[in-house]
């Protein structure tokens, strides 16, 4: 029994691991996505502009798929609106869902204005330490509709790995941005940069409510690209009334490569927490910008931004390396933990087994969304999965680990 718990764990992880690519690969785009955006916004006179254009590039890649029914809920997009209708009416707090472009726009005017004082580090470090504790606290209560996962030691541990990794990598511009601004605004800033962090944390939760309302994650998307949008060209209009009516040669097309990118990371947000939880969703974006931003600084915004390349030296080598190490402790941590659960005393698999084991048959009924789309929740095999594990786990402590 030890020896089959032990196994599942690990096969477990190898799916954790897989799934937890996506991000990571769909993150490598996102420094690109931000040098698309600049380029654009320098060439309509205003940085709201150039995201206002991704935003709307966005929605148009995933109009092509609002349309398209899954296996788990038939409602076409008219049903879907209906459906989001009767559940604006019938909870109190169901509109919250609708504030998911909203937040977007808060995450993108935080970005264009926060750096430019305290310092792009700065500012991405804030965020980073936002994001990863919102996605923990998410995990753990299971609230804004979230799917309720076990937060382990372990995953906390390797949190605060990836954070004190960002940090060392980011060392020498949080160091330059706080030379540039007082105490007082520097700590306000930043606590604005942490705030965007756990509102990008808080946005996919709503997109995810708002989808299993629609119908399906790709009509969630596209809601939210539209709301954010035209927030932002709002935003713009006010900023730039007159934008710059260049027209963009042949070579710069590659500019609008950013809505593209901003679609792919939005779809990625909403729908890779079901499976692996806001944490390591969160957590493997992160780890993908930070390899991504080194070749960024080295070879691409040069060229195309005019900047200085950034040098990858000891300290920010030193700073990703801790990153990853906590990324991978978060990542086997499911097959860790009975056993360090059984050397430490923790009851972790087995309060939470015990709990599923006598909530199963309600639970479909009183969690919204879990029983007539179990894209957005968990299914019932899941819940057995936790109860198994909660055996494991009892027979571990009663036996040697295996060889």
């Amino acid at each position: 029994m030890t020896t089959q718990g032990w196994a599942r764990g690990c096969s477990n992880s190898v799916g954790i691991l897989l799934i937890s690519l996506i991000p990571f690969i769909i993150a490598a785009g996102l420094p690109i996505q931000a040098v698309c955006n600049i380029a654009v916004g320098r060439l309509l006179g205003h940085p709201f502009w150039g995201v206002a254009v991704s935003y709307w590039l966005a929605a148009l890649l995933a109009f092509f798929l609002v349309f398209k029914k899954d296996n788990t809920n038939k409602r076409s997009l008219g049903d879907g609106f209906v459906e989001l209708k009767q559940q604006l009416r019938s909870g109190a707090f169901e509109w919250t869902a609708l504030l998911s472009g909203v937040l977007g726009v808060f995450v993108v005017s935080a970005m264009v204005f926060v750096p430019s004082v305290v310092g792009f580090g700065s500012f991405f470090t804030a965020s980073v330490c936002g994001q990863i504790v919102m996605s923990l606290v998410l995990d753990y209560t299971g609230i804004l509709w979230s799917p309720e996962k076990t937060v382990t030691p372990l995953q906390v541990v390797g949190a605060l790995l990836v954070m004190l990794g960002t940090a060392l990598f980011q060392c020498a511009a949080i160091a330059a941005g706080a030379g540039s601004a007082g105490a007082g605004p520097f700590i306000g800033l930043l606590a604005v940069a942490m705030g965007a962090g756990c509102a990008i944390v808080v946005q996919s939760a709503l997109s995810r409510r708002l989808g299993a309302s629609l119908g399906t994650p790709w009509r969630a998307v596209w809601v939210t690209c539209i709301i954010a949008g035209t927030l932002v060209t709002i935003c713009a209009a006010i900023a730039q009334p007159s934008p710059l009516r260049k027209l963009p040669e042949a070579t710069d097309l590659w500019m609008f490569l950013g809505g593209g990118f901003g679609f792919l990371v939005l779809s990625v947000i909403v729908i890779v927490p079901t499976y692996i939880g806001f944490s390591l969703t969160f957590t493997m974006l992160v780890i993908g910008k930070l390899i991504s931003s080194v070749l960024v600084d080295l070879f691409v915004a040069p060229p195309l931004l005019g900047r200085e390349p950034v040098p990858f030296t000891s300290l920010r080598a030193g700073g990703l390396a801790v990153a990853v190490g906590g990324v991978c402790v978060g990542m086997f941590a499911e097959a860790l933990g009975p056993s360090l659960s059984r050397c430490w005393g923790m009851d972790t698999h087995v309060e939470k087994g015990v709990k599923v084991e006598a909530e199963l048959d309600s639970k479909r009924t009183s969690c919204p969304g879990r029983g007539e789309n179990q894209f957005f929740g968990f299914s019932e095999k899941e819940d057995k999965a936790d109860v198994e594990a909660a055996r494991d786990t009892e027979a571990c402590r009663a036996s040697p680990l295996p060889p």
